[in-house]
Parts: C-alpha cells; structure tokens; sequence
C-alpha cells in the first residue's frame, strides 16, 4: 500500500508539473506575440525620383485650397463674401496669331500687410503679364497659363502658383511662386520655420539639396553627351543655400517641398524639387 503511495503521489506530481510547464510555455508564447505585434516594422523607404515628384507636382493644381478642417471663421478678412483664397480673375480665350490663354488668378482674402505683399506680387508677376498679352498686336501666338493650389496644415497656409509661358520663339517657360503664411501669428512662415516644424536640421536638408541637384547635374551631363541641349547647373549656386530657398510650400499631408523652378529666371521648363 505504502509504495501505491508513492507511485499515485509521483503520477500526481508529474501531472501538476506538465500543466506547469504547459502554462509556462503558453505564457512566453504570448509574450512572444505581444512583443511581435508591437514591435515597429521594419520598412524600406524609397526616394522618389524627380520625375516623379514633378509629375505629381504638376497634378496639384485645380485652382482651389484645401483647409484640412481649419476653422477660418476667425480671419479678418477683405471681403467676407470670398473664401480665403478664392479666384479673382479667370480666362480661357485663344485668339488667332495673338493669344491661347487659361488664367486662374488667386488673391489671399486676409486684410493684413503681409498678405497685401503677397497679392502685389501676384498682380506684378502673373496679372500684368496676361494684360501684356491680352493687349497684343497680331503675331506670333503666345501661349500662357496660370493655375494655382494651397493647403493649410494646422496653422500654416500654403498657396502655389504656376504659369507656363511660350512666347514667339523663345523655349517654353514654367514659373513658381509661393506664399506661406501663419494663420496664428499673422507673419509670414520662413523656411527656416518649416525645417523646424518638420524637425530637421538644416545641415540635413543641405545634406540633401547637394545630393538631389548633383544626382540632377550628372544625369543633364549623360543627356548632353547624347546630344540633347540641357539647362546648366550650378552646385555652388547660392541659390542652394537655405536662406535663399525662396519657392517651398507644407503639402496636403504637411510633407515640405523645395521647388527649384529654374524657369523663373530663365526660359527653361527644367525644375528640380525636394522633398523633406
């Protein structure tokens, strides 16, 4: 009997281990899963060619502003009647051996002295030029186009702007300007504000213009070699620098783009466009 005992007692015991271990075992299971569901996953971010940053550039533009859900209820504006960017002037008109214009004329609606700043720079740039070709004598066709976007991510209004310009003889050119301003402080929202809303450093940011516009000017030189005419880079341009990256807006999704519209100061098309 004493030694029934003892087997019963040793059955007993192994049972009560092996369901122990079975819990043991299901427990660092678990834990396993748990760990592995939230472990971040690994991923592979792939830069965007510039061709194909600038195809998706050149779809931005519909001639209307997103708010992103931004209450503009509270902006003083010039006229209560518009929205806050609204088109002030539109036009789609050819006329023979004179004109084939599609105006799309943006004014920012915030009464302030900043944004009276941006709007005189509209009329000067794109406004003055579709009156100059409107008034026309016959000739060579001109062809001209102006459109605009913007977004606002959080506080930060951002309008883009962009003509195209064939006149007579002379290449094709594309034109940019940005504005961006904060709604909250009523200034105008530097780049260096948005490197820092991005949060980024500008030794980063340099980092990458050197390496974009370089990978850019090797790619002109392998064009060049193979007879095609090429708009000219300069890597020591000071227009690389940080301070002088005058065209740049916060996207839909608040994502940063540097635009280097090389059409603003010659007749050229070519652009070269950062994202960060």
């Amino acid at each position: 009997m004493e030694k029934r005992k003892i087997i019963y007692i040793g059955i007993v015991l192994i049972c009560i281990l092996a369901v122990i271990a079975a819990i043991v075992e299901q427990i660092i299971l678990r834990t396993g899963e748990s760990e592995n569901h939230y472990k971040k996953p690994e991923t592979s971010i792939t830069e965007k060619s510039q061709e194909e940053l600038k195809k998706e550039f050149n779809e931005i533009f519909n001639n209307v502003v997103n708010y992103n859900g931004f209450d503009a209820s509270n902006i003083t504006k010039l006229d209560n009647t518009k929205e806050l960017v609204y088109c002030a002037y539109s036009l789609q008109e050819s006329k023979e051996e004179k004109y084939e214009v599609n105006i799309n004329l943006p004014v920012i609606n915030i009464n302030n002295d900043v944004v009276y700043n941006f709007n005189l720079n509209t009329q000067k740039l794109f406004a003055d030029k579709a009156t100059e070709i409107l008034n026309k004598s016959e000739g060579t066709t001109t062809i001209y186009s102006v459109e605009y976007t913007g977004y606002i991510n959080e506080n930060i209004l951002s309008v883009i702007i962009k003509s195209t310009l064939k006149d007579g003889n002379n290449a094709q050119r594309i034109i940019v300007q940005t504005y961006n301003y904060n709604l909250n402080t009523q200034q105008e929202f530097t780049i260096y504000d948005a490197l820092e809303q991005r949060g980024v450093t500008q030794d980063e940011v340099t980092s990458k213009i050197q390496n974009q516009i370089t990978g850019a000017i090797n790619e002109a030189k392998l064009l060049q070699n193979s007879g095609y005419q090429i708009y000219e880079r300069n890597i020591n341009d000071e227009m690389y620098k940080i301070e002088n990256a005058s065209e740049f807006f916060l996207g839909e999704d608040g994502t940063l783009y540097i635009i280097y519209a090389y059409g603003n100061g010659s007749y050229t098309s070519e652009m070269d466009i950062i994202e960060i």
